[in-house]
């Protein structure tokens, strides 16, 4: 789902129904919790990656323009993987992936790779195309590129394996996170 700033949430979701595995944040919950779901999902936003860098010229922008368009760009990301993944859950795909997990002809694993592939990876494309968009500040050519990287390899270890960052994002999401705080961007 798009946002007003067109972006799509970087985040994670957990299997769609039965059990929550025993190594997810939810470990013991029985049944479809979607608040425990969206909770999940925020707490994956906390730490999503939001870009990667292409060797394009940017045009320039101020720091804070930068920070506070790229804020706005990761809650608006993380909004839209809520409002998606709440979609999915409740539409007939969401419903048929539930159903045959339930069922045993999908693994846990293979449900939550389906979120993954549906939600979250391309959440993380479109928003790293928006923050290549953004522009560079100047003199921070080194870090925002570290940073697009970073957020790169996040969308490019999601992509490699979706049912990791449905259950736990770590790998997709930790360093990207990490080094958008660290530059000042919030919600990333």
């Amino acid at each position: 789902m798009r946002s007003s700033t067109g972006s799509i949430a970087c985040q994670k979701g957990p299997r769609l129904g039965g059990a929550v595995p025993s190594n997810s944040p939810g470990a013991g919950l029985r049944g479809r919790s979607i608040a425990f779901l969206l909770s999940v999902l925020a707490a994956a936003s906390a730490v999503a990656g939001c870009g990667g860098a292409d060797g394009r010229e940017s045009p320039a922008i101020s720091k804070a323009a930068f920070t506070k368009q790229g804020s706005a760009i990761c809650e608006a990301t993380r909004r839209g993987i809520r409002s998606d993944f709440e979609a999915f859950t409740k539409g007939s795909e969401g419903r048929k992936v539930a159903r045959a997990e339930k069922a045993g002809e999908l693994t846990p694993e293979e449900a939550a790779a389906r979120v993954g592939e549906e939600i979250i990876v391309p959440a993380m494309r479109q928003e790293l195309e928006e923050f290549r968009a953004l522009g560079v500040p100047p003199g921070d050519d080194d870090r925002v590129a570290a940073l697009l990287e970073a957020f790169a390899e996040g969308a490019e270890a999601a992509e490699a394996h979706p049912e990791e960052a449905a259950a736990n994002g770590t790998e997709a999401f930790g360093r990207s996170g990490r080094v958008a705080s660290a530059y000042g961007l919030e919600g990333c």
